[in-house]
C-alpha cells in the first residue's frame, strides 16, 4: 500500500495537472520549512533560511492598509491666509495651519482644498526655512492627485549654505521630523551573540525598556575582522582607492529599528526579526529611538520647478552651458527642488501624490516601518524618486515613473536594513536604474519591480560597495548595462563604481548574469519567474495565515466610514441631514445602517434625516454593511449650554480647557487638580431650565453641586445638591439631575470630590443645561428648509421646501448670477453649481416664494 502512494506522487509530480504550480520557487520553500520549524519547536532555533523575512515591512508591518478616514480635526489651510490659484506663496499659511494642528490634542489634518498652492517662493518666503511637522498624528491631506484636485508648487528650489560645493545638500521642503538627529540615546549593551532572523537578544540590563518601546539596535566598530566579515568574500583590495573606503576608516555599522513586545530581566523580544547577525564582542547596543507616528502626506499633486534636462551632478547646461560635473550650481539639478522627507518617523506614508518636475521626489531617513503606495512620477524627470536612507523596515510600492526615466528609481541607501522595493515600474530604456546608493545597506528586497538595475544606482567610489550582503531581487524584469554576462561585483579594470556583495536573484528576467565566481549567492529560475510572484506578498500571507490583507490584494472592499457633523445642535421639532461618506470611494458596498440610541429625543431614518423630539442627547451611529465600521455624532437637543462661553476656578491643562465640558465632543473634557474645582456656563439669555446631564472622565461618581441666577448682579440659588453621589457619570447614561423650571441665564456646577476615586482631579467631559422651549404652534414650514452639503463642492440638496417657492437663484457675492431654476411644487430640489470664473468661495441662495424671500449663504470648496 504504502509502495503504490509512493509511485502515485511520483506520477503527479511527472504529469502535473493543468493550473497546478509550474516553477516553485527552492528559495522560498528554504524559507517557508525554516518558519515551520520554528512554530513546530522553537521560535529561535539555529535553522536559519537563506532569506531575509521581509514580511514585517511596512505601516503597521503591513498587517493594515493606510489610514483614508480620518477622526483628527480638520485643519483648513484657507482658514490661515491661503488662498487657491491667486500666484501668492501660501508658505505663512499652510505652516500657522500645521502649528494648530500640532497644539490640537489629537493632531489634525492640514487639508487642501482643490487649486494650486504656492509653497515657496523666492520674491517672499526664505527658501531655507523647512515646513516641518513635528508631532504625531498630524496629516497633510489634499483633495485629490488629479484634475480638480489639490497642487502644491514649489516654485523656487529650498538653499544651503553649502550647495555650491555640495549639491547634494539643498533640504527638502516638507519634513515630518521630531528634530532628533542621527545620534540616539544610550540605554544598554547587548551581551551575546544572536542568529539574523530571530527575536530575542540578551542584554546588560533591561530597566529602562519598556515593552511597546521603540529602540534602536546598533554597532559602530572598525574592527579589522569585523570589516573582513563584511566584505567576504572580497576584501577591501577589490574596491577603488581602499585608503579612502568609509567602511575602513569609519567601521561597519548597523542600525536597525525595533519594537519591543517582550522582556525579562536581561533579555529583549522585538516584534521584527533582526536581519544582522549579532556577534557582541563587536560592541553591539541598544539606544532610544524617539519617533513621530502616524504621520503622512497624500491626496495631491506635488509639482517643482526642475524643468530642464537632468544632467548627473550637472548644473543645467540651458542655463549654464559648459559648467562642469560638480560645478557651483550642480544643485539645481542633484537636489534644489527635493519634496518630501521622513525623519525618525514609524508608521507613516506617503500616499496618491503625484510628483512631477523634481530633482529629489522623497525620502524615509532614520524612520521604520513607513510606506509610500500609489504614487506617480510625470513631468520632466529629475535626480531621485523615492528612497530609504538608514532606514529600516519601510515599504516602498506601487510606484510609477511615467517619463522617460528618472536617474535613480525609488530605491534606498546608507545603513538600509530590511526593506521593500514592491511592484514599482521605472521605464526599461536604460535610462533610470533603481537606486541602491552605497554606505552599507544590508538585507534588502526588491520585488516584482521593472527598471534597470547594477546601473545608475549611486554611491561614491568611498562610500562602495553598493550594497553588502542579503540583497535580493526577486522576478526582476529589465535592463541592466549590457544583456548578457552582467556582473554584481564589476572589477576595477571595467569600472570602479558598482560593487554588490553576492546578491539572492530569482526568477531574473531581461538580462543575464555572469557565471563567474562570488557574482551572487543564488541564481535560480533565470529567464523564467518563479510561481511566487511576490516574496513580500508569499511571506506576508504565511505569517499572517493564508490571508493577504486587502490593501495589498486590491479588493475594493471599504476601509472606514466619516460623518458629516459630529455634534448636532437642533431644538424640539427640527430636522437635520446627516452625510456618510464610505472610504474608499471605489469600494463596492457603500451601504450603511443607521440607529439613534435614544430615540425618546431624535431619531434617524434609513436616509440618515434626524427628527428632534425632546431635549436631551441622542448618539447617531453609522455603521457600514461592508466591515461594519461605525462613525458617531452627538445630536444635542435643546442642550442650551453647548459651546457657550464659561468661565472656570483653574484651567491648569492647555490640552483640558474649560470649554471642552460643553462642546458635545467626549473625546475633550475639562480637567483642574485639587478639589473643590467649578464651571460657570453663561447661557447667552434668559433660559427655562429644568434638567442637567454630567459626563464624567472614566465614569468617575463626583460629588457636586448646580446653582443658577438670572443675571450677574443676583446671587446663586442652589438647584442640585449631589454632595453625597455614588452614581458614575457614563457616556451612554450621564448623571441626570431635573428639577423645578427655574429661568437662568448663568449655571455653575462646583465638584468638591468624589466616590471611590482617590485623586483629586474635577475632569468633566459634558455638562448639558436642558430648556423645554419647543418650536411655536404657527406654521413653520418655511423653516424647516434643510440645505446640504454646505460647504460643497460641485452640487447641492434642498429638502422640505413644501412647495412653499417658486424660483430658486444662486449669485455669486458681486451679484452676478449663476443659477436660476423654477421649482414651483416642488419639495425636493438638486442643483448643480458651477462657476469657471470663481470656482470656489461664497454664494447667495435665494428662495423666492408668493410673498416672501428666504436667504442663504453657501460656501463652494
Amino acid at each position: 500500500m504504502a509502495l503504490n502512494y509512493f509511485k502515485f506522487l511520483i506520477i503527479i509530480f511527472l504529469f502535473p495537472a493543468i493550473g497546478i504550480a509550474q516553477n516553485p520557487s527552492t528559495l522560498y520553500q528554504n524559507w517557508k520549512a525554516s518558519m515551520d520549524n520554528r512554530k513546530d519547536t522553537d521560535p529561535n532555533n539555529d535553522y536559519i533560511p537563506i532569506l531575509p523575512d521581509f514580511s514585517y515591512a511596512g505601516y503597521h508591518n503591513g498587517e493594515r492598509g493606510l489610514p483614508s478616514v480620518f477622526t483628527q480635526t480638520y485643519f483648513n489651510v484657507t482658514d490661515f491666509g491661503a488662498i487657491a490659484n491667486d500666484n501668492v506663496s501660501d508658505k505663512d499659511a499652510i505652516m500657522a495651519a500645521i502649528s494648530e494642528a500640532e497644539q490640537n490634542p489629537n493632531g489634525g489634518v492640514v487639508f487642501f482644498p482643490p487649486g494650486r498652492f504656492i509653497v515657496n517662493d523666492a520674491n517672499v518666503d526664505n527658501l531655507s526655512e523647512i515646513i516641518k511637522v513635528t508631532k504625531s498624528n498630524v496629516v497633510i491631506k489634499g483633495s485629490g492627485s488629479g484634475d480638480g484636485g489639490t497642487e502644491l508648487y514649489q516654485k523656487d528650489n529650498t538653499t544651503h549654505p553649502d550647495m555650491e560645493t555640495k549639491d547634494w545638500v539643498c533640504p527638502y521642503l516638507i519634513q515630518f521630523t521630531n528634530n532628533e538627529d542621527s545620534v540616539n540615546n544610550y540605554i544598554t549593551d547587548v551581551t551575546e551573540n544572536a542568529e539574523r532572523e530571530t527575536y530575542t537578544i540578551n542584554v546588560a540590563n533591561t530597566s529602562n525598556i519598556s515593552v511597546g518601546q521603540w529602540i534602536e539596535l546598533y554597532v559602530k566598530n572598525s574592527s579589522s575582522s569585523f570589516i573582513a566579515e563584511e566584505l567576504a568574500p572580497y576584501t577591501s583590495a577589490d574596491l577603488f582607492e581602499p585608503q579612502n573606503l568609509k567602511l575602513v576608516n569609519n567601521g561597519v555599522e548597523v542600525r536597525e529599528i525595533h519594537k519591543v513586545v517582550g522582556k525579562t530581566t536581561n533579555t529583549i523580544t522585538f516584534k521584527e526579526p533582526i536581519h544582522r547577525a549579532i556577534n557582541a564582542a563587536y560592541n553591539w547596543k541598544i539606544n532610544n529611538f524617539a519617533v513621530l507616528e502616524e504621520v503622512g502626506i497624500q491626496d495631491l499633486k506635488y509639482t517643482g520647478g526642475f524643468v530642464w534636462k537632468h544632467i548627473h551632478h550637472r548644473a543645467p547646461q540651458e542655463l549654464y552651458p559648459g559648467e562642469p560635473v560638480g560645478g557651483p550650481h550642480a544643485y539645481l539639478s542633484s537636489s534644489g527642488w527635493s519634496g518630501i522627507q521622513f525623519n525618525h518617523v514609524v508608521n507613516g506614508w506617503i500616499t496618491n501624490v503625484e510628483f512631477s518636475n523634481m530633482s529629489q521626489v522623497a525620502q524615509f531617513k532614520f524612520s521604520g516601518y513607513c510606506s509610500a503606495l500609489d504614487n506617480e512620477y510625470t513631468g520632466n524627470p529629475g535626480h531621485n524618486y523615492i528612497s530609504t536612507n538608514s532606514a529600516t523596515g519601510c515599504l516602498i510600492g506601487r510606484n510609477l515613473d511615467s517619463t522617460i526615466g528618472i536617474w535613480h528609481g525609488c530605491g534606498l541607501n546608507a545603513v538600509s536594513i530590511g526593506n521593500v522595493i514592491w511592484r514599482n515600474e521605472n521605464p526599461v530604456n536604460g535610462n533610470s536604474g533603481m537606486e541602491v546608493h552605497a554606505s552599507q545597506p544590508r538585507a534588502n528586497l526588491f520585488d516584482v519591480c521593472k527598471g534597470g538595475f547594477f546601473f545608475n544606482m549611486g554611491g561614491s567610489t568611498g562610500a562602495l560597495p553598493n550594497h553588502l550582503k542579503n540583497l535580493v531581487l526577486w522576478n526582476f524584469e529589465g535592463v541592466s548595462y549590457q544583456s548578457t554576462e552582467v556582473k554584481s561585483w564589476r572589477p576595477n579594470s571595467e569600472t570602479k563604481y558598482a560593487k554588490f556583495l553576492m546578491p539572492i536573484i530569482s526568477g531574473l528576467k531581461g538580462f543575464t548574469m555572469s557565471e563567474e565566481p562570488n557574482q551572487f549567492q543564488e541564481n535560480e529560475s533565470p529567464g523564467i519567474h518563479v510561481d511566487e510572484e511576490s516574496l513580500y506578498e508569499a511571506q506576508l500571507a504565511y505569517r499572517l495565515n493564508g490571508n493577504l490583507p486587502n490593501w495589498v490584494t486590491r479588493i475594493n472592499s471599504v476601509s472606514g466610514v466619516e460623518m458629516s457633523q459630529q455634534v448636532l445642535d437642533l431644538t424640539i421639532g427640527e430636522q437635520a441631514i446627516l452625510e456618510a461618506t464610505v472610504q474608499p470611494e471605489t469600494a463596492d458596498d457603500k451601504t450603511v445602517s443607521w440607529v439613534s440610541n435614544n430615540e425618546t429625543v431624535a431619531t434617524i431614518d434609513s436616509e440618515g434625516r434626524i427628527t428632534a423630539w425632546s431635549p436631551g442627547v441622542a448618539i447617531i451611529t453609522v455603521t457600514t454593511n461592508d466591515g461594519s465600521f461605525v462613525a458617531t455624532s452627538n445630536v444635542n437637543v435643546n442642550n442650551v449650554a453647548l459651546n457657550k462661553n464659561v468661565v472656570v476656578s483653574s484651567e491648569p491643562q492647555i490640552e483640558n480647557p474649560g470649554t471642552a465640558a460643553v462642546d458635545g465632543d467626549f473625546d475633550t473634557r475639562w480637567s483642574a487638580e485639587d478639589f473643590p474645582q467649578w464651571l460657570e456656563v453663561d447661557l447667552g439669555a434668559l433660559k427655562t431650565i429644568y434638567k442637567t446631564e454630567l459626563v464624567c472622565f472614566e465614569d468617575r461618581a463626583y460629588h457636586y453641586t448646580i446653582e443658577a441666577k438670572s443675571d450677574l448682579e443676583t446671587s446663586y440659588n442652589k438647584i442640585v445638591d449631589k454632595s453625597s453621589n455614588t452614581e458614575g457619570g457614563f457616556q451612554n447614561n450621564p448623571i441626570t439631575d431635573e428639577f423645578v423650571p427655574v429661568k437662568a441665564r448663568y449655571i455653575k456646577i462646583t465638584v468638591t470630590g468624589a466616590d471611590s476615586y482617590s485623586g483629586t482631579w474635577a475632569s468633566i467631559l459634558e455638562f448639558r443645561v436642558f430648556d423645554r422651549s419647543s418650536l411655536s404652534t404657527t406654521d413653520r414650514s418655511l423653516d424647516n428648509v434643510i440645505i446640504y452639503p454646505n460647504p460643497f463642492t460641485s452640487q447641492i440638496k434642498l429638502r422640505h421646501l413644501n412647495a412653499n417657492f417658486k424660483t430658486l437663484k444662486i449669485t455669486d457675492v458681486i451679484g452676478r448670477e449663476v443659477v436660476s431654476k423654477k421649482i414651483k411644487d416642488m419639495n425636493e430640489v438638486d442643483v448643480t453649481v458651477v462657476n469657471e470664473t470663481n470656482p470656489v468661495g461664497i454664494y447667495i441662495l435665494k428662495l423666492i416664494g408668493e410673498g416672501v424671500v428666504r436667504t442663504f449663504k453657501l460656501v463652494k470648496m
